[in-house]
């Protein structure tokens, strides 16, 4: 009788040498390929949607002022036009309009002031004029009684005469100049009238620029919160004068910003057609067309070694509420079409001293003339079938 242990240990033999066989076998096998009946050469880029037209909302700017945001809608809320869209602490600015409200009630009040004080002047000079008026002809009537009396006396009254006539030339000069100081006085109050006037504009235009309108139907952006930083604003951030704030992008004429690389530049031309995939919406195919390729090179960096071209791609319009600025997209350039050719693999396809060839599942040889080659694709013409499978070379 066998032993158990030498029975445990064939049997674990077998499962080991069953085992092997099994991976060599799994080694062995070749990946192959299918081939498909394409003439479709494309050229696939990455890129981020933006719109063509941007509404911005700035700071006001006066640099007088302090802009501290109170209010902002939420990133990506939905407005309409003439919603505010931004609310800065009015503190300051409902303070300057107090205070020149304040100045003008104090001048208004000094007006009324001056005027009365300018009435009781011009009556006591014109009361001081009647009464030299009444005073002279009194002295002229002593002047023609004083004929009968002594010369003394009739020199006495020629002389009161005389004086009384000075005086009432002196009073109606004095009413002509109280006249005028008078109006200047009015006028130097009626200026600083219309001094708190203009305080009183110039605050409340200050303390509507606190509240900045939506001067379209759109969806909030928020920007970056100051030169030379990243993060965007916040309720409570003080931002410069004529600092962007918010943008709102017209969602109707959305577009794909790609970076062509310098060497498929020559490939591509204005009103190519294009699909566009949102990464947000994988199931969605999106119809555009390259509007526009920038004729200034994008300089290499130290993290990017390449050169680019910045290209647009339009897409149709109208909006889609699922285009959103900032989101990813992968844009599916059409750059040619050829006729009767087959796309396979750029490893499928070999190369001899008569031309290229492909080698199907079986290992049989095909010749083929390749028609093109890109993106890791070759468009080849040849005996081919769409049942055909090929094998990497």
């Amino acid at each position: 009788m066998l032993n158990h242990s030498y029975i445990k240990w064939t049997a674990s033999l077998s499962i080991i040498l069953l085992f092997l066989g099994c991976s060599e076998q799994e080694n062995n096998v070749q990946i192959s390929y299918p081939v498909v009946k394409s003439g479709d050469v494309v050229m696939v880029e990455s890129g981020q949607l933006k719109s063509q037209n941007n509404s911005f909302i700035k700071a006001p700017g006066s640099w007088r002022m302090e802009y501290q945001i109170a209010r902002l809608p939420r990133e990506g809320q939905f407005v309409q036009a003439g919603d505010t869209v931004v609310y800065f602490n009015t503190a300051k600015s409902r303070s300057m309009m107090d205070e020149a409200l304040s100045e003008l009630e104090l001048q208004q009040e000094k007006y009324h002031q001056t005027e009365q004080q300018n009435r009781v002047d011009l009556r006591r000079i014109k009361d001081n004029l009647q009464q030299l008026k009444w005073q002279l002809k009194i002295d002229k009537g002593k002047l023609q009684q004083s004929r009968f009396e002594s010369d003394i006396r009739q020199r006495q009254a020629e002389l009161d005469l005389k004086k009384t006539e000075l005086r009432l030339q002196k009073t109606v000069e004095e009413l002509k100049s109280q006249k005028i100081i008078n109006r200047r006085k009015l006028d130097l109050v009626q200026i600083a009238i219309r001094q708190a006037r203009v305080k009183i504009a110039r605050a409340r235009s200050m303390l509507k620029q606190m509240y900045l309108l939506a001067p379209r139907d759109g969806m909030v952006i928020y920007k970056s919160s100051g030169w030379g930083s990243n993060e965007k604003v916040r309720v409570g951030d003080a931002v410069w004068p004529q600092t962007t704030i918010l943008s709102i992008p017209d969602l109707a004429r959305m577009q794909v910003l790609i970076r062509l690389n310098e060497v498929d530049r020559p490939l591509v031309k204005i009103g190519q057609k294009c699909d566009v995939r949102i990464n947000a919406y994988p199931d969605t195919v999106f119809t555009g067309r390259i509007e526009s390729i920038s004729k200034i090179i994008n300089n290499a960096d130290a993290l990017n070694r390449s050169k680019t071209y910045d290209v647009i791609v339009a897409l149709p319009t109208g909006v889609d509420i699922r285009l959103k600025p900032g989101l990813s997209a992968r844009v599916r350039i059409h750059l040619k079409k050829l006729s009767d050719t087959w796309q396979i693999p750029e490893w499928c396809l070999g190369h001899d001293d008569n031309g290229y060839f492909v080698r199907d599942s079986q290992g049989r040889k095909i010749d083929v003339t390749l028609m093109d080659l890109h993106d890791g694709q070759a468009f080849v013409r040849g005996k081919l079938s769409a049942a055909m499978r090929l094998l990497n070379i």
